[in-house]
């Protein structure tokens, strides 16, 4: 049994990394899914269940740049470019 206080503190960073890109990319493909639901008219890629409101073009628009923005942000080497699109 390891000691919690023994992890490298570089370990917990790229662990923490990795699952900030899966989440990231996780919105991203949703935001994916509703735009085509909207797209293709599939009801249940708008509104998952029943009686819940349809989730707005714009807003999965706006899922899709954000993961994009979070994902440029978790770049280890980020140029000047970069950093401006992600801000």
């Amino acid at each position: 049994m390891t000691n919690p206080a023994s992890y490298d503190l570089q370990d917990v960073g790229h662990r923490l990394t990795r699952w900030s890109r899966f989440l990231t990319a996780f919105v991203g493909i949703i935001g994916a899914l509703v735009l085509l639901g909207w797209v293709f008219n599939i009801e249940v890629l708008i509104r998952p269940l029943p009686g819940l409101v349809a989730m707005n073009p714009v807003t999965a628009i706006n899922f899709i740049l954000s993961s994009c923005a979070l994902y440029l942000l978790t770049l280890s080497v980020q140029t000047k470019g970069q950093q401006q699109t992600a801000y």
